[in-house]
């Protein structure tokens, strides 16, 4: 299980990281895609592993439908 990350979420940058993981190919890079420096990608990467969104294939089932069906991370 990934370490709980220390900085704060900061859901725009999670949001698109989401976004891009799911309307790209596998094995694109997407530091370039997501528009975020490199700190705010490691950090939105930390938040979404940590909260079960991401693994190491990509996206989970749960990060997928957060992706299409709640971008804006509002639903409670």
């Amino acid at each position: 299980m990934p370490a709980f990350p220390i900085y704060p979420l900061n859901k725009a940058d999670l949001r698109s990281l989401l976004l891009a993981i799911a309307q790209s190919p596998p094995g694109t890079p997407l530091t370039a895609q997501t528009g975020l420096t490199t700190a705010a990608f490691r950090n939105a990467t930390q938040w979404a592993q940590a909260t079960h969104l991401l693994d190491d294939r990509g996206l989970t089932p749960e990060g997928g439908l957060i992706a299409r069906k709640d971008p804006y991370l509002e639903a409670v």
